[in-house]
C-alpha cells in the first residue's frame, strides 16, 4: 500500500525514498489537478524552513522542537537541509525530536539523523497523549516548546485537528509556537478537492482534508499570532484569522513570482495561550 511520506517524496524525483506505486499516485495525483504538485512541495519546505528559522532567532529562549510527522529525511543535493540541521546553526545546543508513526521515516531519522541533540521517536498524532508521554523522556514539557505540524494537519478529521490543538494548549507550557503547513484547495476549480481526496483515500487508504484559510484560521481561533520580523520594519502579528498561503511566507523576489491560481498550502504559525 502507498504510505503518506513516500508519495510526498516521489516530488523529489529520487527513486530510493519512494516506492514504484508511491510515484504511480504521485503522477495521478498532480494530473488531476493539472499540474504543479512538485513546486507546491518545494514551495511547502521552503516555507516551513523560512518559518522554523525566523522562530529560532526570535525566539532563542525556547531551544525544544518537536517535529511531528517530520516524514524521510532531506536527500543530499536537495537546496534545503534537514530542519534540525537548519534550526543548529542557529540554537546548537538545541534539543529535536523527529516524531513519525511509519517505519520507513523511522528507520532512515534513527540512521541518518540521531545524534547531536536529535531523536528520532514513534508517535501518532491521533493519540497525543501517549506521544506527549513517550517525548516527557527527552524533552521538559513545563518549559516552551516549538512543535512543526507540516503537511500533517491535513490527514485529520475536524473533531481530531480540534483535538490536537486542545490538547496542546493543557499540556504544553504558555509560550510554546505551533508552526503548521497545511495542504488546501482554494485555488483549485470546482470539483477539483473532491476527486482529489477521494483518489488519494482509495489509493492509499488515508483521507485527506483540504481545508480553507477560513477553516485552518478557526482551528488556531484560540491562540495568538506570532509576531514576525522583517529586515528594514518593526514586528508585525502574522495573522490568524486569514491564514496566508506557503509563497506569503517567502521572501519579497520569490513571493511575487508565485502564481496564486496554482496549488499551494497554507501556513500559519500560532503561539498557545496555555489552558
Amino acid at each position: 500500500m502507498p504510505g503518506v511520506a513516500g508519495v510526498y517524496n516521489a516530488f523529489q524525483g529520487t527513486e530510493k525514498d519512494s516506492l514504484p506505486a508511491e510515484r504511480a499516485v504521485a503522477a495521478e495525483l498532480d494530473e488531476l489537478i493539472g499540474g504543479g504538485l512538485d513546486e507546491a512541495r518545494r514551495e511547502n519546505r521552503a516555507a516551513l524552513a523560512r518559518m522554523v528559522s525566523h522562530v529560532a532567532r526570535h525566539r532563542p529562549k525556547i531551544r525544544q522542537w518537536m517535529d511531528i510527522g517530520a516524514g524521510m529525511p532531506v536527500p543530499e543535493g536537495e537546496k534545503i537541509s534537514n530542519l534540525s540541521a537548519l534550526v543548529r546553526e542557529i540554537q546548537p545546543d538545541r534539543l529535536w525530536l523527529n516524531v513519525d508513526i511509519a517505519a520507513r521515516p523511522l528507520v532512515h531519522g534513527r540512521a541518518l539523523l540521531d545524534g547531536d541533540g536529535v531523536t528520532t521517536l514513534k508517535g501518532d498524532l491521533r493519540q497525543l497523549e501517549q506521544l506527549l508521554a513517550e517525548a516527557e523522556r527527552h524533552l521538559n514539557l513545563r518549559k516552551p516548546v516549538v512543535v512543526i505540524l507540516g503537511a500533517v494537519l491535513h490527514f485529520l478529521n475536524d473533531d481530531e485537528a480540534a483535538r490536537v490543538i486542545a490538547v496542546f494548549r493543557s499540556r504544553l507550557a504558555a509560550g510554546s509556537v505551533v508552526i503548521v503547513t497545511h495542504a488546501t484547495g482554494d485555488s483549485f476549480p470546482p470539483g477539483v478537492v473532491e476527486k482529489v481526496t477521494s483518489h488519494y483515500e482509495r489509493r492509499t487508504r488515508v483521507q485527506p482534508y483540504l481545508r480553507s484559510g477560513e477553516q485552518l484560521a478557526a482551528l488556531l481561533a484560540d491562540c495568538k499570532p506570532f509576531k514576525w520580523h522583517e529586515p528594514g520594519s518593526g514586528p508585525q502579528e502574522l495573522p490568524l484569522k486569514k491564514v496566508p498561503l506557503t509563497f506569503e511566507m517567502l521572501p519579497d523576489e520569490s513571493s511575487a513570482l508565485a502564481d496564486p491560481s496554482a496549488p499551494h498550502a497554507r501556513a500559519a504559525i500560532a503561539v498557545l495561550r496555555g489552558s
